[in-house]
């Protein structure tokens, strides 16, 4: 079986696809975007996002995975070489 990039998928097929499974669909919308705020993320929000990343699955069941919660920018910024 050959699989075709994204951008040669026959568009009728993948929108047939994604009408039927809502997870393809939600999947194929998603975009990244990245425009940071100085904004308060508020502690529910964050415990949602952790709650919804330990229920992901990962490869071999593995689950490695780290989270830093830095709020101090001085210490953020001191940081931001290690990160990669």
């Amino acid at each position: 079986m050959t699989v075709k990039p994204a951008r040669e998928v026959d568009e009728t097929v993948m929108n047939d696809t994604l009408a039927v499974n809502a997870t393809l669909a939600l999947m194929h919308r998603h975009r990244s975007i990245r425009h940071f705020t100085d904004a308060v993320v508020p502690d529910a929000h964050i415990a949602a996002a952790v709650q919804a990343g330990q229920a992901a699955s990962t490869s071999s069941a593995v689950q490695a995975y780290s989270l830093l919660q830095v709020t101090d920018s001085a210490v953020r910024e001191a940081i931001v070489p290690l990160t990669g």
